[in-house]
């Protein structure tokens, strides 16, 4: 059977490489070279990623390729991804041989947090007694962790509000 030589150019991490969602297309990951013992036809190898996964084989050489990114990764559509490197002589029957690379993207702080109202319209008496509740104003963020950590806080000119950065509560 043919075999497959994986070269890392990104470190794994107890077997997972690590990449960020902001690392651009084409960014390489491992050299792959593949080999045969036999000879002619039978020792021809071809190389493919087993499936659809935003990763591509670069060929370098006649017997190496570039493992790549082929598409920009989103951490909130896709988390992790596991696939196999598929190596095929030409023999009659073709024998295979396979590696597993697993990809675990990296979250960065790439949404926008997003009001579940844009626009708030209140009536609010005059002379109300200090710390009255009027709402609270809800946001939400995609991204995960730290990333999505939303803290509210008031412009310049709403010295008579006061609003809670933790909890959203907008009291006058």
């Amino acid at each position: 059977p043919p075999n497959i030589d994986l070269r890392y150019i990104i470190s794994p991490i107890n077997g997972t490489v690590r990449l960020s969602e902001k690392d651009p297309i084409n960014t390489k990951i491992a050299l792959i070279t593949v080999s045969d013992k036999d000879t002619d036809v039978n020792g021809k190898v071809i190389c493919f990623i087993e499936k659809d996964v935003p990763f591509h084989l670069k060929a370098v050489y006649d017997n190496q390729y570039l493992l790549e990114t082929s598409a920009l990764l989103d951490y909130e559509g896709t988390k992790e991804y596991n696939f196999k490197i598929v190596a095929s002589d030409s023999g009659k029957p073709s024998l295979n041989q396979t590696a597993l690379v697993r990809v675990r993207i990296e979250d960065e702080n790439d949404n926008p947090p997003i009001f579940s109202q844009p626009v708030i319209e209140l009536t609010v008496k005059e002379n109300n007694k200090r710390d009255l509740f009027l709402t609270t104003i809800i946001a939400t963020d995609e991204d995960s962790g730290k990333n999505a950590e939303i803290v509210y806080q008031l412009g310049p000119n709403a010295s008579f509000f006061d609003l809670d950065r933790k909890t959203g509560q907008l009291t006058a």
